[in-house]
């Protein structure tokens, strides 16, 4: 499965692999007018009520997720789009969907 979107300043992808009981999820997100030195210290980014901090630079910023357990338990509901919000230098946010490419 694969979806993307993007805000004014931020594109997003999203990619997800499934067997019987494991998802394995990736995310990605580039500030579009981002140089080789961006760097943004305070950032933060929302997935569907999911916080993850850190610290952005060089061009991309990546989250990997892995959840085992019953068949399905982990998955996101296909076909829905996904909230993002995205903080960055303690002043700036957006929000966007991650929509599933046809």
């Amino acid at each position: 499965m694969h979806s993307s979107g993007e805000s004014a300043h931020w594109k997003g992808e999203y990619s997800a692999k499934y067997n019987d009981s494991k998802e394995d999820t990736k995310y990605f997100f580039s500030f579009k007018n981002a140089k080789k030195d961006t760097l943004f210290k305070d950032f933060a980014v929302d997935i569907n009520g999911k916080e993850y901090k850190g610290e952005y630079n060089k061009g991309t910023y990546k989250v990997s997720t892995s959840c085992s357990g019953v068949s399905g338990a982990c998955r996101d509901p296909e076909n829905e789009p996904i909230k993002v919000s995205i903080n960055w230098d303690d002043k700036y946010k957006e929000t966007f969907f991650l929509k599933p490419d046809k």
